[in-house]
């Protein structure tokens, strides 16, 4: 149905205006989140053009497979701020991630911009997928698949986040327990006050973001002290 069909309806059924107001504001904001989207796309489409360009420095449209190796490093650093995985695991799991990728589209001594993308693509994922798992297994203390309030209570807790914390470092128990409930309802697709893996992407996402908020007001307070 379309939005036009959708006010004619409200109307028609003595519906208050408000809700064509809703209607078009729903509208906007999926029009709005889909420009985003997109606006990424592009930008990291031309990140990867550019990075491809940089190192393919004999201008051939190709890169030698220890090229893509040292690349790589540069196209997925160590997050010095990764609360889950070490250093040396990430570069491990990219290095066992990429061997298996140049194994499985058959690349041997040249990689051209679409193989360099696709694998790219395809590494993005891999390693979001090892963050989650181990930011999963953190929280999944009792190892049975899902993170209950109690566990995710723990773990918050365990991060010490600073943010928004008493004189100690550590976040308040009010404002604990109230992250908690948000980061439980953000992740309980089932109703069940637990999360599981499949919904666990948001929650991480989510705490990322506040630890991402935390740090950049500490660096703000440094440079003023």
């Amino acid at each position: 149905m379309r939005d036009s069909d959708v006010c004619v309806f409200l109307l028609h059924n003595g519906l208050p205006i408000h809700s064509l107001t809703f209607v078009f504001y729903e509208k906007m904001k999926r029009m709005a989140l889909e420009r985003q989207r997109e606006t990424r796309v592009s930008e990291r489409n031309q990140e990867l053009i550019d990075i491809f360009n940089e190192w393919d420095s004999g201008q051939r449209g190709t890169l030698s497979t220890d090229e893509l190796q040292h690349m790589m490093k540069f196209v997925f650093p160590p997050s010095l701020n990764d609360m889950f995985l070490t250093n040396l695991q990430q570069q491990q799991f990219l290095a066992e991630d990429l061997r298996y990728l140049t194994q499985r589209y058959r690349v041997e001594d040249a990689i051209d911009f679409e193989a360099f993308e696709v694998i790219t693509r395809q590494l993005e994922v891999s390693m979001r997928d090892h963050q989650l798992r181990a930011a999963f297994a953190f929280f999944d203390t009792k190892g049975d698949g899902v993170i209950d309030r109690e566990e995710l209570y723990a773990g918050l807790a365990a991060l010490e986040f600073p943010h928004q914390s008493d004189k100690d470092g550590h976040l308040k128990a009010s404002k604990l327990s109230l992250l908690t409930d948000h980061l439980l309802a953000l992740g309980d697709t089932s109703h069940h006050s637990t999360i599981t893996y499949s919904s666990f992407g948001i929650v991480y996402d989510d705490i990322r973001a506040i630890q991402m908020r935390k740090k950049s007001k500490l660096d703000a307070r440094d440079h003023t002290v």
